[in-house]
């Protein structure tokens, strides 16, 4: 059986295995929403075309494929078959970034050139967002020194349990007397 002290002693190192756990999770809990929270977005404006489009129903421009966020405006559309003709905005509607062709349009079908201007949002690190990331990885690849530690803290409870009671029985046979 374990002493009283013995006993305390346990109660004090699980107490503490238990309390550096929940603060190791808690500051990597912190360290990660640090790092999401110093993020800065950053809105790119940029002009671009996209050349020998078929003028089909729907067309995705190519900006909104790259960059999904992505709004587009300042939309030209001339017909890059023969002379260059500037399509009136009648001859198609635009909504984030997908032309729609017209029913109606006399171009549909034909080869067009779209150029347009798009912007879009990128988030970039600053040296917070370094910082509490690099640490966050730090102790994420030191988790597994504290997963030993833990099993084998626990292990030497099991242990010393085992053997305390295994002592008081071996203490208890003596007495007793053998027929």
């Amino acid at each position: 059986m374990l002493t009283m002290a013995e006993t305390i002693d346990l109660q004090k190192f699980v107490g503490t295995v238990i309390v550096v756990g929940i603060i190791l999770v808690m500051g990597m809990f912190i360290l990660s929403e640090i790092g999401d929270n110093t993020k800065e977005d950053v809105a790119t404006t940029t002009s671009t075309s996209d050349a020998d489009v078929s003028f089909t129903d729907d067309i995705t421009l190519s900006a909104f494929t790259s960059y999904p966020t992505a709004t587009c405006s300042e939309i030209v559309v001339t017909n890059s078959t023969g002379e260059e003709i500037v399509l009136a905005t009648g001859n198609y509607t635009v909504e984030n970034c997908v032309l729609t062709v017209d029913a109606g349009s006399p171009y549909k079908l034909e080869t067009v050139d779209i150029a347009y201007d798009y912007t879009y949002t990128a988030e970039t690190n600053s040296e917070a967002t370094n910082a509490s990331e690099s640490l966050v990885t730090s102790l994420s690849n030191g988790t597994g020194w504290i997963a030993i530690l833990i099993v084998v803290g626990f292990a030497t409870i099991i242990l010393t349990l085992l053997s305390s009671g295994l002592a008081e029985s071996m203490k208890g046979s003596r007495e007793q007397p053998i027929y």
